[in-house]
């Protein structure tokens, strides 16, 4: 039940059980402009998110207007997922599936992910113009979902008060999640562009891209167990073709 003191709308779209924040807030606003990504190492950054989340499948799904995200990782608890969203923290997690608290899992925790903001930078190259929306789930814990407004914030330089994270959320919402993800994970949705559709079609589609190897993806995953596809604005599948950098075949 939403609490009297939430705003209607965000009544609307689920509790209201947190906001996210951080330090020298004006200043690590500018330094996430300035952490060099690109539309390849932006998607990089989420992927290695998923990975370190024990993610099997990571599927990119290309809508009408709009563009998600998902993996079948652990997902995270409360507590965790409102760490995400803090400036300078880095996406931490409870427990896997290959390992819970064991010396392995703890050695394996965020080795790829960039440690600090490399989830919060990447959202903003990809949309800077717009509001990513970020659902969650982890076995233990209820849907939760956070609103990032890329475009307000750097308008108003301030990240306190403008990312809520909600939780009982509405049953659209949940079917949202539903309809991307298998039980556990993140589902992240950001607004389309012409240049993520030519980027995507460049790692995906187009077989003889031009792009030098350290943006390829299946070179920079080409070692990697999970699976990573791409349906189309018609509904095609695509499967990343990965390639053994130590192959001199």
């Amino acid at each position: 039940m939403a609490s009297k003191h939430d705003s209607p709308a965000i009544q609307e779209k689920g509790r209201l059980v947190a906001k996210a924040g951080g330090i020298s807030e004006s200043g690590t606003l500018k330094a996430l402009k300035k952490k060099g990504h690109d539309q390849y190492s932006a998607f990089s950054e989420l992927i290695d998110g998923a990975a370190d989340a024990g993610a099997n499948q990571i599927t990119i799904t290309d809508e009408v207007d709009f563009l998600v995200i998902s993996d079948d990782g652990d997902g995270q608890r409360l507590k965790d997922f409102v760490n995400s969203f803090n400036l300078g923290c880095q996406k931490t997690f409870d427990e896997s599936k290959s390992g819970g608290e064991s010396k392995e899992y703890k050695k394996r925790l965020c080795t790829k992910g960039a440690a600090g903001n490399g989830t919060k930078a990447a959202l903003v190259r990809l949309c800077p113009d717009g509001t990513a929306i970020v659902y969650n789930k982890h076995k233990d814990s209820d849907y939760l979902k956070a609103i990032i407004p890329v475009k307000e914030i750097f308008e108003k330089m301030q990240w306190i008060g403008l990312v809520p994270i909600l939780a009982e959320l509405p049953v659209a919402d949940i079917e949202f999640y539903r309809k991307y993800n298998s039980e556990t994970g993140w589902c992240i949705k950001i607004p389309k562009t012409p240049e993520i559709t030519t980027t995507l079609k460049e790692q995906f589609v187009d077989e003889f891209c031009d792009l030098p190897q350290e943006k390829i993806w299946g070179f920079r995953y080409g070692t990697e167990p999970m699976k990573i596809t791409y349906q189309d604005e018609r509904g095609n599948l695509h499967e990343m073709k990965k390639y053994n950098p130590f192959d001199d075949n």
